[in-house]
């Protein structure tokens, strides 16, 4: 998964007629990835932050190129599982990129923890949907909680989350809020006006901080609101403060009569 996340994002941000390479190196101690092309590299202000979740170049809410900005989150949080390291190098614009990782020399055997997440995990077992018009997105956040132990489901329109939330209880609900066709305020009105989910727990993802855009969320249905770029940390915190199971959708319920 990792390795696929690196290439993927590497192929998309490189033209026709670029170059990706992988080079592997085997050293005493452990063993070295490199994920390099000559595509469109990486502004200085923003390679600091390139493993922050849900951050592109670009905050726009209606997006042209990638989802939520979770490949490389996800590729972070995958690689410190396994006791690894990952960071990025580019020149900047036009300069292409190369995304380092380094594993350790370990046993064979894996934990079980490693595979299903830490029994400490407060998302083990909570059955969450998530929604987003990017497919490659959607899939890599849902296999993100899922390493917590989450039951994931995931949808790549508000309309099919409609349908999944009807089909199935869940405990949270997270969506994106720039989808194409019904965006993530008429999704979240659609799914309040459902008697079985009026409580159903539910946190939007938008591309903006502002106190307007928070206020904008919360009206519209949502119980939190958070901006790019947020850590892991952030949204754990946060899933905690909506109480998702105190807000679940009762089993068998879909709202119709």
């Amino acid at each position: 998964q990792v390795i696929w996340n690196l290439v993927s994002n590497a192929f998309k941000f490189t033209p026709s007629g670029g170059e990706v390479a992988i080079a592997l190196k085997e050293d005493g101690t452990g063993l070295r990835i490199d994920v390099i092309d000559n595509g469109d590299g990486i502004d200085g202000d923003l390679l600091p932050h390139v493993f922050d979740m849900f951050r592109q170049g670009s905050a726009e809410p209606r997006r042209t190129k990638g989802g939520l900005g979770i490949g490389l989150a996800l590729v972070k949080q995958l690689v410190e599982m396994h006791g690894g390291k990952v960071s990025a190098h580019s020149d900047g614009q036009g300069h292409g990129t190369r995304v380092s990782l380094w594993f350790p020399r370990c046993s064979v055997t894996a934990t079980p923890d490693v595979l299903t997440g830490s029994p400490e995990s407060g998302l083990r077992d909570m059955r969450i949907l998530v929604v987003d018009d990017d497919a490659e997105t959607a899939n890599a956040f849902g296999m993100l909680l899922k390493s917590e132990g989450a039951v994931v489901t995931t949808a790549y329109n508000a309309e099919q989350g409609l349908a999944e939330l009807q089909k199935a209880p869940f405990d949270l609900l997270i969506s994106d809020i720039g989808m194409a066709g019904m965006d993530g305020y008429e999704f979240i009105s659609a799914v309040r006006q459902i008697p079985a989910l009026s409580s159903l727990s539910a946190i939007a993802l938008t591309g903006y901080s502002t106190k307007e855009e928070h206020d904008t969320a919360l009206s519209a249905g949502f119980n939190a609101h958070l901006s790019k770029p947020v850590s892991l940390e952030a949204l754990y915190e946060q899933i905690e403060t909506v109480d998702p199971f105190n807000g679940s959708q009762k089993a068998g319920s879909t709202g119709e009569s």
